[in-house]
Parts: structure tokens; C-alpha cells; sequence
């Protein structure tokens, strides 16, 4: 079968179509199935040589490249929508976000306003002298101090205080429980008279002849720290625990209230003055609550019923010796 070609508006013989198979198709697809649709050839044209099997043209390599290019614009597209979606979804969350920490910094700002300051629990310190030791004033923020620096302020201005409790209540109150220590020794440091509580505060700084009366001495090794309102600490810090464990088997003693001077100086040689005129030489810390007892058992004893002086010692586990000292000096 022949045909004729225009070529420069004149027609050339020869054109045979079955060797030009794509213009076939192209017009078969033009007029039957559009230009979208895959036909496939039949005939010698379509078939490879020496195999018999169906060789793909190049109409439908370029309908299948189309395809892909197609769905993969589909999927760019997808992906860019989503992206957008996320990014729309991003901005009006941290738009919200902003809007809602604008309106609690106004709340913040606004509401929560201290109006009343609530004191108890102290009877040494005025309510005012309190509150200008903890650093707040009315007007301020409820939340613009923390609790535990209200504390330190209020023991370090207010000495006698030993623990402070502090309670916001919403809106606009603040509430301070305060407890105090009352005064249970007085040490000599660098010449200077501080009264100690049983945990060895030092509560306050006083003039001989301002000490309360009745209240022991306590002869305490190097101090290098003793500042009103903290505790006091000592040049070798290993002796704190060995003190503190002296004054706790002191405390539970029957003999407790007795005891006028207790000297823990000299590890190796500790005594105490019981009722002014008896020196218990204890000697090393060890077994100090045992060697009170055994003290205050002695001290039942008749002969001591006297008012002369006696010297008891209690160095020794198990043997207790005794003498009389008029000239002993108990300070």
C-alpha cells in the first residue's frame, strides 16, 4: 500500500506506511481512542525478529514517561500541600501560644499582687521587724519570690527564728509560720559572749552581764565561723559530729538541768561542773551518757549534801573515784 506525502506543498511518491508504523498509530489513536490512549501495533512491524515477541514503540515509551512524569507532579503536589498544611498548622500553634502566655503574663501581672502579709508563730520579733527581715512588701508579684530565700533572710535578719513556713494563698496573701529556738548554752568567742541554741545557733551577741541566769557555759574547741542566725562551725570540722553527740547524751541525762560548765575544749580530757561545786572529769568522749549515770548515782550520796567541793572522777569504765577540793576552781 502506498501514499503520498506533502512536502512544500507538493506530493511525493513512495511513502509506504507499513515501514512508518508510528504515523499509523498516532493517526489510528487521533481518530479512534484519542491521543491519551495506548494502542498496540499487530503485523511484522510490531514483531522482533528471530524471538516473535512484542517489541514496545516509541508511542507508548513516551505515553509511559508521561505517565510518570504525571505522577510524580501528583506527588510533588501532595507533598507541597501537606508541607503548607504542617507549616499553616505550625504558625497558628505558636500564634495561640503566644497569645495565651500574653494573657497569664497579664493575669501574672495584674492579679497575683501580695495585699496581705500574715505573721505568727514568733513572740520575740514584731510582725514588721519580720517582714522587713523576709524582703517583701506589699505590691509585689505573689510568685516573684521563692520561699526558700524568704526563709534564709527572715533566720539570718531574725535570729531567734529557727524555721520559717511560707504559704501563698490566691489570690493576694502571703503567710508566714515562724518557729523559734530559745537560747540553751553560752560560749566565749574572741572575747565576745553568744548565746547558742541546743543545735549551737548563735542567737545573739550579749555583754556579761546581760546572760540570762542559770545558763551553762559551754568551753567549745576553735570556732572559726559564729555569725548570728547560722550555726556555728569550728576550725576542725571532724569535732562537730563528736560535740553534737556530747550534747545530745547531756540533754537525755538526769543531770541535764544541773550542769553549769561543760568544757568539750580537749577531746582526751572533757568535764563538767554539776550544781557549781562538782567537777565530773569525764576524760575521753566515749561512753559519755554511761559515765553520766554512774554520776548521777554517786551523787546520791550523802556526803555531798554538804557544801564543799569535790572533784569526781569517771575516766575509768567501771571504777569511780572521789575527792574533796575546796580550792578547785570551777570556772
Amino acid at each position: 500500500m502506498t501514499d503520498e506525502l506533502r512536502k512544500n506543498g507538493r506530493k511525493v511518491p513512495g511513502y509506504n506506511e507499513d515501514f512508518y508504523p508510528d504515523n499509523r498509530i498516532t493517526h489510528a489513536r487521533r481518530s479512534s481512542y484519542g491521543s491519551s490512549t495506548r494502542v498496540y501495533g499487530r503485523g511484522a512491524a510490531f514483531a522482533e525478529k528471530g524471538n516473535g515477541k512484542g517489541k514496545e514503540n516509541n508511542s507508548e515509551k513516551v505515553a509511559r514517561r508521561g505517565k510518570a512524569k504525571v505522577g510524580e507532579a501528583r506527588r510533588e503536589a501532595g507533598q507541597r500541600k501537606r508541607f503548607i498544611e504542617r507549616r499553616r498548622g505550625l504558625l497558628l500553634a505558636v500564634a495561640c501560644i503566644l497569645i495565651f502566655a500574653a494573657v497569664l503574663g497579664l493575669i501574672y501581672k495584674l492579679v497575683f499582687v501580695v495585699k496581705s502579709i500574715n505573721i505568727s508563730g514568733s513572740d520575740t520579733y514584731s510582725n514588721e521587724e519580720i517582714i522587713d527581715g523576709a524582703g517583701i512588701t506589699e505590691g509585689m508579684n505573689l510568685y516573684s519570690f521563692r520561699a526558700s530565700t524568704v526563709a534564709r533572710r527572715i533566720t539570718l535578719n531574725c535570729p531567734y527564728i529557727r524555721e520559717v513556713v511560707l504559704d501563698r494563698e490566691i489570690p493576694n496573701t502571703v503567710n508566714i509560720k515562724a518557729t523559734e529556738d530559745t537560747a540553751a548554752y553560752y560560749t566565749v568567742v574572741y572575747g565576745e559572749y553568744k548565746l547558742l541554741s541546743e543545735g549551737l545557733r548563735v542567737l545573739e551577741t550579749v555583754s556579761a552581764d546581760k546572760l540570762p541566769e542559770g545558763l551553762p557555759k559551754l568551753k567549745l574547741p576553735t570556732v572559726s565561723y559564729a555569725v548570728a542566725g547560722r550555726k556555728i562551725e569550728f576550725a576542725l570540722e571532724k569535732r562537730e559530729t563528736e560535740i553534737f553527740d556530747i550534747l545530745k547524751a547531756v540533754g537525755d541525762s538526769e543531770l541535764a538541768e544541773r550542769l553549769t560548765v561543760i568544757d568539750l575544749r580537749d577531746r582526751y580530757d572533757i568535764t563538767f561542773v554539776c550544781d557549781a561545786k562538782y567537777k565530773l572529769i569525764i576524760g575521753e568522749n566515749d561512753d559519755v551518757d554511761y559515765k553520766l549515770r554512774v554520776a548521777s548515782k554517786v551523787l546520791l550520796d550523802e556526803m555531798f549534801s554538804t557544801d564543799n567541793k569535790f572533784r569526781i572522777d569517771l575516766t575509768v569504765r567501771g571504777k569511780t573515784g572521789v575527792v574533796m577540793d575546796n580550792n578547785m576552781d570551777l570556772e
